[in-house]
């Protein structure tokens, strides 16, 4: 067979991975975990503010998948986690990568190794909702996936529900099931023990959200398996908190008679879920974005809701706080800048306020 040979023309907006990882991790990840720890490295070189959320949002992975392949790196020793006081994550390190003592198995880095960083990805305190995600990724093994035969493909659509289910789900995707889409479907069907009506609503949760990847549509089954979910009252409960969220915004912002955009959406998922901000504040943000800016700014909010962040806000009486603390520190500048009274002759009188407007006004009358 020829060789092919490789060039390469892109000299700048690199990310730099070790052949180590390449020869010796790589091949035994799966490519969640893989395209993770590739992002991660990516962020390291750019300083990008990294989040669960937000890697999953650019990943098209759910929360938990982040959290599994955080936890596998770092059992495989070429990252650290470091949780604070409230068991939030603070920081991911990614640490030195040796290569081996035995090519076949994982080397673990000694502890006192693992003291030492190498890069660091920082990322924000991240609310009590997001260590669960690191919780349940621990406690949850998912089932293995089997790749079933056209026999046994054959065999479950004697299945009248089984058919129709596969009729619907090609509605909902527009398009006719590939061998890999129709073997998802019974893996959640089989192994996952999803009714069809369940698997039904799934698809439709996940194209109502814009998602029709296949591959997205098991993860969010495999979230909701890990939760537990097994029913769609049970589903519906679990997306009805996004679902109020996101009204509650839209409401606060005066926008009606439609959904989020997927940009919006981005941003009040971090609101909740890296902010870890509860409705009353967020809607307080948007109503004082309505006020300075007179207009819907999902922006101008982010800025005032990443500020009350910094602050350490975590209740409305934290803002007015914050509020009375910065009408006080006002105060205190503009006593400062007042001249003092002295006894110059031309300063020792009483000056007169004009308004200017109203003055041009009256001349412009005469």
């Amino acid at each position: 067979m020829t060789n092919i040979t490789i060039t390469n023309e892109s000299l700048h907006d690199v990310t730099i991975v070790s052949n180590i990882f390449i020869d010796y991790y790589m091949s035994d990840a799966n490519g969640e975990y893989v395209k993770t720890y590739l992002y991660l490295l990516r962020a390291v070189t750019t300083g990008e503010a990294l989040s669960v959320t937000s890697i999953a949002d650019k990943l098209n992975y759910t929360e938990r998948d982040v959290c599994r392949a955080l936890l596998f790196w770092e059992k495989q020793g070429i990252l650290a986690l470091s949780f604070g006081n409230n068991n939030s994550l603070e920081t991911i390190r990614l640490l030195p990568i040796r290569k081996p003592e035995n090519a076949a198995a994982m080397i673990t880095i000694p502890e006192t190794m693992a003291k030492t960083s190498y890069n660091n990805v920082k990322t924000p305190s991240l609310p009590e909702k997001d260590i669960s995600h690191f919780q349940t990724a621990m406690a949850y093994k998912e089932p293995e996936k089997h790749e079933f035969t056209l026999d046994e493909m054959d065999a479950f659509k004697k299945n009248p529900d089984i058919t129709e289910i596969l009729f619907i789900a090609e509605q909902y995707l527009g398009k006719t099931l590939s061998h890999t889409d129709i073997n998802t479907i019974l893996y959640i069907y089989d192994s996952l023990k999803f009714s069809t009506e369940l698997i039904e609503y799934l698809i439709e949760y996940c194209v109502s959200h814009n998602h029709k990847s296949m591959r997205y549509i098991e993860k969010t089954a495999l979230a909701w398996a890990a939760d537990n979910i097994h029913t769609i009252e049970q589903a519906k409960n679990s997306s009805d908190t996004y679902n109020q969220n996101c009204f509650a915004v839209m409401k606060a912002f005066g926008i009606k008679n439609r959904h989020p955009a997927e940009i919006e959406q981005k941003f009040i998922t971090a609101w909740t879920s890296d902010y870890g901000f509860t409705l009353d504040i967020i809607t307080e943000a948007c109503n004082r974005t309505i006020q300075a800016t007179h207009s819907p700014s999902f922006e101008y909010a982010d800025t005032i809701l990443k500020r009350w962040q910094e602050k350490g806000v975590k209740h409305l009486s934290d803002i007015h706080t914050l509020d009375t603390e910065f009408q006080k520190n006002k105060e205190r500048r503009n006593a400062s800048s007042t001249p003092s009274n002295t006894n110059n002759r031309f300063l020792n009188f009483e000056q007169n306020s004009y308004d200017f407007d109203e003055l041009e006004r009256e001349l412009l009358n005469h």
